[in-house]
């Protein structure tokens, strides 16, 4: 197990406690592969916080990304579809995570899972029976990594399930390409990007990404919320089996319609002519004159020639 325990200077701020104690408390509520599960918490004798958590025997994706450079398309799509799974599992507990960027995602060197940790800032969405609870962020305050943060987020607007699939779509990029869908360098740039530019097209940056993938990813990354997929949504289409989506009907088919009474047409003329030139023969014989026989067989050559190219 690994052990995590508030840092001694921020024990005595009772924001960060309760920040701590919440972060233990929303993941020892989630039970998902993804996640990096919590199995208990607890104060040491004087009254510093901890929780008990599985160890990941493996790095960051951000310290992965630094030694080895961008992810090959296949586990870059399964990884993204992971953490959109745990994040939709999330969600689903009403609980945002606020900050997944590469160093808050863990990659299991045993199983190849990539899981989601680190829900410090995570904002937990009162339900029914809490609408009494403390609000742990001031007004105005930003929360998160301005570098993986979203356009609500920068106007300091409420975060909703979508600000995490913002974050998704940039960890996609990142994953990818090894950086973010912006050309801005500094600070004041990339924030003034995510509220106002377009991304740049991931087949700009990596011609061998899938046109659905990169679609996907570029939804993830509207500026408008609404227009966002669920975390759900980005999970099913990015499962095994699950990254095609079937045209329907399919392209084509209404040509195809327009020309069915035609092909049915030929279909059963040149069906009657082959039939015309075969039945003589089963049911005539050669009890004819060799002359009639001779014209007649040629006749009925041509008849079934004339049917074989009408089919």
């Amino acid at each position: 197990v690994a052990v995590k325990v508030l840092a001694p200077e921020l024990a005595v701020s009772e924001q960060a406690r309760a920040r701590f104690e919440r972060e233990a408390q929303a993941v020892a509520g989630l039970s998902h592969p993804n996640i990096v599960p919590v199995f208990g918490v607890g104060e040491m004798a004087d009254g510093t916080p901890y929780f008990v958590m599985q160890h990941v025997g493996g790095r960051s994706m951000a310290a992965r990304l630094e030694e080895e450079g961008p992810l090959g398309v296949a586990e870059a799509r399964r990884i993204i579809g992971e953490v959109a799974a745990a994040l939709a599992a999330a969600h689903a507990k009403g609980i945002i995570h606020r900050d997944i960027k590469p160093a808050n995602i863990l990659y299991d060197e045993d199983s190849g899972r990539a899981l989601v940790s680190d829900f410090g800032i995570a904002a937990v969405v009162p339900s029914g029976e809490r609408k009494d609870t403390a609000k742990l962020t001031q007004t105005g305050m930003i929360v998160g990594t301005p570098q993986y943060m979203s356009p609500e987020q920068l106007l300091t607007e409420p975060a909703t399930e979508k600000t995490d699939v913002y974050a998704l779509g940039l960890l996609g990029y990142e994953l990818l390409t090894g950086r973010g869908p912006f050309e801005a360098t500094t600070p004041h740039d990339l924030i003034a990007a995510h509220l106002r530019d377009t991304p740049r097209p991931l087949s700009d940056l990596r011609e061998d990404v899938d046109p659905e993938l990169e679609s996907l990813l570029g939804r993830c990354l509207e500026k408008d919320p609404a227009k966002r997929p669920s975390a759900g949504e980005v999970a099913r289409r990015l499962a095994p089996g699950g990254g095609v989506l079937l045209e329907w009907p399919p392209p084509g088919i209404e040509a195809l319609h327009r020309r069915l009474p035609r092909v049915s047409t030929l279909y059963l003329i040149g069906s009657a002519l082959i039939l015309a030139a075969v039945m003589p023969q089963l049911v005539v014989g050669t009890s004819v004159s060799p002359i009639l026989l001779s014209v007649g067989m040629l006749l009925l050559l041509l008849l079934g020639a004339a049917g074989v190219v009408v089919l």
